[in-house]
């Protein structure tokens, strides 16, 4: 059987954003960091005095890192208009089908190496801040920054290393649906949804009403690192920018077995993921 060519999906009004390009923000961020970076090694090989070779040396080092931090921003603000990273996957075993819709596969690895790379710059700069300018008046300012961005860097890795951070996905089974954010674990019925919308709060996101006081399981990975979705319970909400495909495709996959129970059936095979890739959602 040849699965049917895709359909175009169309985005709801609420994700329809106007305003700059954001490849325009992108250029004049790198631009900054290129700049800084040039700066930043001048004013260390000029210089004799050591509170200014100090700040040099920083402004070389921070500079990839924010050109990096930039880069982030422009990906997490491209959508993903693929279906293909959509698959079948067993949460507890060869019983239990479900459908997986993945969050972004360069996502982690990026905030791993923009950490790596903030843990560098932070420890490089907090000795260099004893070091270097011990009693010039700027050291304590750069101590505590260089300070602040070692332990947060250090956090995130550690939190990744112990799995308390982890890539997110959302997966629908045929009794319920699971969203696995960065920081937290969310799991709700079917039959407990009443309503799948689009909102374009946070830059835009797909939220699942709940009936009150029907939330399933729940489950917070890390008590440091709070986000915003977790505190909108019982409705689960899910960030567009986040996703590794198509968030009108999850989106209508979501409207499409919410109103059709017995198609859930189809999740055991590769029936529901041809009907995805395939937009055949309506």
């Amino acid at each position: 059987m040849t699965t049917p060519a895709p359909h175009e999906v169309e985005w709801p009004d609420q994700w329809r954003r106007r305003g700059r390009p954001v490849w325009l923000v992108l250029a004049g961020a790198l631009a900054m960091s290129a700049a800084g970076a040039a700066a930043g090694g001048f004013l260390t090989a000029a210089t004799r005095s050591g509170a200014t070779a100090m700040w040099g040396a920083f402004l070389a080092l921070a500079s990839p890192v924010l050109a990096f931090a930039a880069l982030l921003a422009y990906l997490r603000w491209r959508r993903a208009r693929s279906s293909s990273q959509v698959a079948v996957v067993s949460l507890a075993g060869p019983n239990d089908p479900a459908i997986a819709f993945p969050y972004a596969r360069w996502l982690y690895p990026a905030y791993l190496t923009a950490a790596t790379g903030g843990l560098v710059v932070g420890a490089v700069s907090l000795v260099g801040s004893v070091v270097w300018t011990p009693e010039a008046p700027e050291g304590p300012v750069l101590a505590l920054a260089a300070l602040g961005l070692t332990g947060y860097s250090g956090w995130f890795l550690v939190a990744a290393r112990r799995y308390r951070v982890t890539p997110g996905r959302v997966v629908l089974q045929p009794d319920m649906v699971h969203h696995k954010s960065w920081t937290f674990s969310l799991t709700v019925k079917w039959e407990h949804i009443t309503a799948v919308d689009a909102v374009a709060a946070g830059g835009g996101r797909i939220v699942l009403r709940v009936l009150s006081g029907r939330m399933g399981t729940r489950l917070p990975s890390t008590r440091v690192w709070h986000q915003r979705e977790y505190t909108l319970r019982p409705d689960v909400v899910i960030p567009i920018r986040w996703l590794g495909v198509d968030p009108a495709v999850l989106l209508a996959a979501l409207r499409f077995y919410h109103a059709n129970p017995r198609a859930r059936q189809e999740f055991a095979g590769n029936p529901a993921v041809d009907r995805i890739q395939s937009h055949w959602l309506t």
